[in-house]
């Protein structure tokens, strides 16, 4: 026989060898699972985060017509938590969610949704509307104040220091580390 011949005689039990394992192992992990949501009762539910727990945040139209924030785990199922405003929704891996509501005085304002405590209003650092935009798993709050017709403010809030002024700008994210991104008139910082 020759090394060619031996070669490949080689190669092909190798072959059998890692397809038999393979099929006796069976098909692997799902790559995915797919979860239908339930409704609130209206016409869409809109789901814009999920932490590492599975529990998913986002928006949905109650049987009524109204927008509501809700919150969804496998094991207590759809919660609505009240009526919001625009589409930013974000959760931590605490529970925590940070979203915009109207608040007492008609206004578009930040709040922070804790499971222990309910909501929270963040302030509005004396402007028109605030819109809190994301959140940390440290509890840190970013988002933009509107101070203005057309002038925005950046935020950071967390319950040391309240709601800061970042400046001029928008907030759009910020990491466990504390970094934030900021859309300034300058460009993106």
């Amino acid at each position: 026989m020759t090394k060619r011949r031996l070669r490949v005689i080689l190669l092909c039990i190798g072959l059998l060898i890692v397809l038999s394992l393979a099929v006796l192992r069976g098909p692997g992990p799902p790559l995915y699972r797919m979860t239908v949501l339930p409704s609130l009762g209206g016409e869409y539910v809109t789901p814009y985060g999920m932490n590492d727990h599975d529990q998913i945040v986002g928006i949905a139209q109650t049987a009524e017509g109204e927008t509501h924030l809700f919150l969804w785990d496998r094991e207590k199922g759809m919660q609505d938590l009240g009526a919001v405003t625009g589409s930013h929704v974000g959760i931590n891996n605490a529970g925590q969610i940070v979203g915009t509501m109207v608040d007492p005085n008609g206004k578009g304002q930040a709040f922070l949704w804790d499971p222990n405590g309910g909501r929270q209003l963040l302030g509005m650092l004396g402007g028109i509307h605030s819109y809190a935009d994301a959140m940390n798993n440290l509890g840190q709050v970013v988002g933009t104040v509107d101070m203005s017709a057309g002038v925005y403010h950046a935020f950071l809030w967390d319950r040391a220091g309240g709601m800061r002024d970042l400046g001029p700008g928008r907030a759009c994210t910020i990491n466990n580390a504390g970094e934030i991104i900021l859309y300034t008139p300058a460009g993106v910082l």
